[in-house]
């Protein structure tokens, strides 16, 4: 499919679940985009993400259904916090199809109808996505190899030491890539 189309279904997806905040249409389009990634056959990819995505959204409902009543737990902060965490799988799950499905080189042209420097900062962002999830996955893979358990209730305790050197080495890659630009000439005009 054109990387324009896949786009423009993104934003437009998006948008009206921000703008139409009714219950069916949320569940519907979390629904659909997690199916197509089933279609789309990049579920594998997608799977080592629902496990921190499902605590995230533990959290936020946990918070909502304290939050709105005044530290009281309440139906309607429950509720409030579900439909805000299907949005949000939505949002991430067709942000994900988007970046799966979509070569880097295809990015460019995704993007071309914006000015040239957000187009290019868009595409780079986009295309370091699937390197930062193999990244996360080597890092906890090499925790595992020394000894860290990932059962540990304590998520805090459990990912600390995995995203410390996500973070740093994410760093370090956008810092060479950076410097890869410089030398050939970019940016200066």
């Amino acid at each position: 499919m054109n990387p324009k189309i896949k786009l423009f279904s993104l934003v437009a997806l998006s948008s009206m679940m921000i703008i139409f905040p009714e219950p069916l249409f949320i569940a519907a389009a979390a629904v659909l985009s997690v199916a197509f990634i089933f279609i789309r056959r990049v579920h594998m990819r997608f799977m080592p993400w629902l496990k921190p995505i499902f605590i995230v959204f533990l959290m936020i409902i946990a918070f909502q259904s304290i939050a709105v009543s005044g530290l009281i737990f309440s139906l309607e902060g429950a509720y409030f916090g579900l439909l805000f965490s299907l949005r949000i799988l939505a949002l991430i799950s067709l942000v994900f199809l988007f970046v799966e499905t979509t070569p880097a080189s295809e990015l460019s042209g995704a993007f071309s109808f914006l000015p040239r420097d957000i187009s290019q900062i868009l595409m780079l962002s986009l295309s370091m996505v699937p390197g930062v999830a193999v990244l996360g996955e080597n890092i906890i893979n090499s925790q595992k190899a020394r000894g860290m358990n990932f059962m540990n209730p304590n998520i805090f305790r459990t990912y600390f030491p995995v995203l410390v050197p996500l973070f740093a080495k994410t760093l370090y890659r956008s810092e060479k890539m950076s410097l890869a630009m410089q030398a050939r000439g970019y940016g200066s005009s």
